[in-house]
């Protein structure tokens, strides 16, 4: 109803529409009234309308300041340590380096803040008396072009290859952010270079959509050392006569396409020497959020691919070394994870980043939060990107097999947690968990609770455990404390394909306290009782199969129907609780779009087939009766049973009818 692009794009493409007859008035009048019936609705129209006494008073104001930074605290989740945090004592020196060091990222949909705190900036405040060093470990380089002289960086912004020595101006921080999306910053000027018609500074940060900052570099093949470069929208850079370098179409590899990059300091040796000189060292990497992966732009890869191999070489150098993974998604950190003694994980988490993470290293702040993600060990863990079928491609905690590098609902804290008779019982809509917990350490702290639920013999395909409840408790050191999870009803339930809904099925039921999805503490076993599994209806979807292989589930904007369609030379799809009491036939609707194809039908061994024609279309389905084998009557008149469907390529099927 609301379309929110650019305000002439969009304003023109309506008026063509509506002049073309593509949308009429009547589509008009109709989205109009869906979006002020909503307004409607919240209340914007009412005189006395609560919005309206908000005043700009409250922006930044600070109730709204001190939820932003409990937000902060609670959201940073303690993956690994190994005994090194909190620090005991204020270290005297402590290097905070890497790419996210000095950085505060906004996410596209940020509020603009009016204080952001990076991570040094937040260790400065935390830990005064310590030496604070801070570098981003980025390497220095300088980038020569085809006509041999380097490209300079002006007082007015432009960037001009006339330089024919490296000095200040030449020198750019070549920020690697991992997949070949690169970026160059001024090191004198605290700029970005940005190709946008030439190459000129623009702002000290990337906030664009698509960021014009981002440069892509590729090996020349006739040259050795040569570079091409790539600005985000695919043209190569050229340098021209004058040294002006703009985007150009050339497609092959000639002189005034190819760059070299030439390193002048490099961050691995930095490293090497930072970590050696301080007592504690504070790695902070993680991804740009505009830049990679985000809305547009999927990941190839979940390895950390950006400032690959220093955290090992700053750990070899200090062991007291302390990653913190500032990041919008998981990272899939093996090697790190072996090496390091302690790792931190946050999101860009905003104005209070670098406070949140300063007051959990100091133990100010103890970690309480809990991975709402799998994160798995390597890409060989993940199904094809476009595979949405879970439970066939064993993803998520529900299903996976593997073991996971942290798995989901992970999270340590600096206390330790032990839980204790654990049971339920069931009361009015919900189902209560009941334990005890014990604090055996020596820091108060917030646990929180996991409870897991699995059920025994279902009818129908579950997983092996699921996330059903979850609370913060709050146990002070040396306490123990009686609480309880309620599990509301719906949490249970399970969608039951036959009759259409959710329903909450009869049996036993195991409930689990866990501090992870993999770190059962307790379980008890509890019977509920609800509703069985029933029969299939007389007429039935295609796409209610209870199990499949080779399917897709299809729409019909003609039909306004779903179908399903098999994906390779041939498929099938069970469908179970089929009533043959005083039935005699099968009524396909079915569809061959490509070739004559065969349709079998295995009702538990009896089989019967038929043939479908070429069709005009995946949509355009003819039915076809198939009379039910007497043996299968007989055993149907007693019991329900189950039917599969087994058909060939390109086949199509959109209804079933007994009858």
């Amino acid at each position: 109803d609301i379309m929110t692009d650019d305000a002439a794009l969009v304003k023109n493409a309506a008026r063509r529409a509506l002049d073309e007859g593509r949308i009429t008035e009547n589509d008009i009048d109709k989205t109009l009234f869906n979006s002020l019936y909503a307004r409607v609705r919240l209340g914007q129209f009412d005189k006395d309308c609560a919005f309206n006494s908000i005043s700009s008073s409250v922006i930044d104001c600070p109730e709204h300041k001190a939820a932003n930074k409990r937000a902060a605290l609670e959201q940073v989740c303690l993956l690994k340590n190994d005994g090194l945090l909190p620090f005991k004592k204020p270290p005297e020196s402590i290097a905070v380096v890497g790419a996210l060091a000095n950085e505060n990222h906004m996410d596209w949909y940020t509020g603009i803040s009016s204080a952001d705190i990076s991570i040094v900036e937040g260790f400065k405040q935390e830990f005064p008396q310590s030496r604070i060093t801070c570098d981003s470990l980025w390497d220095i380089v300088a980038i020569k072009a085809g006509n041999g002289r380097y490209l300079s960086a002006k007082d007015n912004g432009d960037i001009i290859a006339d330089a024919e020595s490296i000095g200040e101006s030449e020198l750019f921080e070549l920020q690697k952010r991992g997949e070949n999306w690169n970026s160059l910053f001024s090191v004198k000027y605290k700029r970005y270079v940005r190709a946008d018609g030439c190459l000129k500074l623009h702002n000290s940060v990337i906030y664009d959509w698509f960021t014009r900052e981002t440069l892509f570099f590729f090996p020349a093949v006739t040259e050795h050392n040569k570079i091409l470069i790539q600005e985000l929208f695919g043209s190569r850079l050229c340098c021209g006569s004058d040294g002006k370098i703009t985007p150009s179409g050339i497609k092959c590899e000639t002189n005034e396409v190819m760059f070299t990059a030439e390193t002048v300091s490099s961050g691995s040796q930095r490293a090497a020497k930072i970590a050696r000189e301080n007592d504690a060292v504070i790695f902070c990497v993680g991804n740009h959020p505009l830049q990679t992966a985000k809305e547009c732009f999927d990941r190839k890869t979940i390895a950390l691919d950006i400032q690959q191999g220093i955290a090992q070489i700053l750990c070899e150098n200090n062991p007291a070394t302390v990653m913190v993974l500032v990041s919008s998604y998981p990272y899939a950190i093996t090697q790190e994870d072996k090496k390091l003694s302690a790792i931190l994980y946050t999101s860009h988490a905003g104005a209070y980043l670098g406070t949140a993470v300063a007051e959990t290293v100091s133990g100010k702040n103890n970690p309480s939060a809990r991975l709402p993600l799998t994160w798995y060990a390597s890409d060989n863990d993940l199904h094809d990107i476009k595979e949405y079928n879970i439970e066939k491609n064993q993803a998520t905690y529900m299903y996976f097999k593997g073991k996971p590098l942290y798995p989901f609902g992970h999270g340590l804290s600096y206390s330790h947690y032990e839980y204790s008779d654990i049971s339920a019982r069931r009361l009015d809509g919900c189902t209560r968990v009941n334990f005890k917990i014990k604090n055996d350490s020596c820091f108060d702290g917030t646990e929180i609770v996991q409870i897991y639920y699995s059920m025994n013999n279902s009818q129908l395909s579950r997983p092996t455990v699921k996330l059903c409840g979850f609370d913060r408790v709050f146990v002070k050191a040396g306490e123990t404390l009686s609480a309880f999870v309620d599990i509301p009803d719906h949490a249970l339930k399970v969608y039951d394909l036959r009759g259409g809904r959710m329903i909450l099925e009869s049996g036993e039921y195991q409930f689990f306290a866990a501090r992870s999805s993999a770190d059962i503490a307790g379980e008890c076993t509890l019977y509920i009782e609800g509703e069985n599994i029933g029969a299939r209806p007389c007429e039935f979807e295609a796409q209610s199969f209870e199990s499949g292989e080779n399917i897709r589930i299809c729409y019909s904007k003609r039909l306004h129907r779903h179908y399903i369609r098999s994906t390779g030379w041939s498929a099938k799809c069970y469908y179970g609780g089929i009533d043959l009491n005083g039935k005699k036939r099968v009524i396909i609707s079915a569809a061959a779009s490509m070739t004559p194809t065969e349709f079998t039908i295995d009702f538990g061994g009896e089989k019967v087939s038929f043939k479908a024609e070429p069709s005009n279309a995946c949509d355009d389905f003819s039915l076809h009766a198939i009379d039910i084998p007497e043996t299968v009557l007989a055993k149907g008149g007693q019991q329900l049973v189950g039917m599969t469907i087994y058909m060939g390529e390109a086949a199509c099927v959109e209804k079933i009818t007994i009858e």
